[in-house]
């Protein structure tokens, strides 16, 4: 059973090492996705402010209405590119995908150390081995499982910061120690 409890505390490392990677994977995204998005409202201002000046200048002098109109079509699609091809969906979809990712790790190591610590010192006898075996290895195919699925990250910060993490103390690695 000792060995069966050592592989369901590997099993909970893995799990905090990814849901603590891909909840910073989401931070980074919906930063990334908020700095799009205040790029884009900063060419709309200036989309604005040279429409504006186009428009007065066209009154006062018109020689220089086209450079302001090339100034203001430079922005507008600038700000078109930033807001509809960089920022769309692609960095709000992905970042749901990694909390829902980070969750599911979390769901996992709770199950696991509930069985770890719960379930797994009550199994006695060759039926509570072939129950503990079976346990372990439904918890080690949803974690495959979910490695799987993952998303390859769009910063390594992320998988940096889950090991320094991990690292400092936020979580210990229990399966290693002997």
């Amino acid at each position: 059973m000792e060995d069966i409890a050592k592989e369901c505390l590997r099993i909970e490392e893995d799990c905090t090492s990814s849901k603590k990677m891909y909840w910073n994977e989401r931070d980074v995204l919906h930063h990334r996705y908020v700095l799009l998005m205040r790029m884009s409202a900063f060419c709309d201002g200036i989309l604005m402010a040279v429409t504006g000046g186009t428009a007065y200048s066209a009154v006062k002098k018109p020689d220089i209405t086209a450079a302001a109109s090339v100034a203001a079509c430079a922005t507008a699609t600038g700000g078109f590119i930033i807001k509809n091809l960089f920022s769309s969906e692609i960095f709000v979809e992905k970042s749901a995908k990694c909390g829902a990712l980070a969750s599911d790790y979390d769901e996992l190591h709770g199950k696991t150390r509930l069985f770890r610590e719960i379930e797994l010192p009550r199994l006695n006898g060759e039926d509570g081995i072939h129950a503990a075996l079976e346990k372990v290895r439904q918890l080690a195919a949803q974690r495959n499982a979910l490695n799987r699925i993952c998303p390859p990250l769009w910063s390594s910060s992320s998988w940096v910061q889950a090991r320094d993490g991990i690292s400092s103390g936020e979580a210990r690695y229990k399966a290693h120690e002997d």
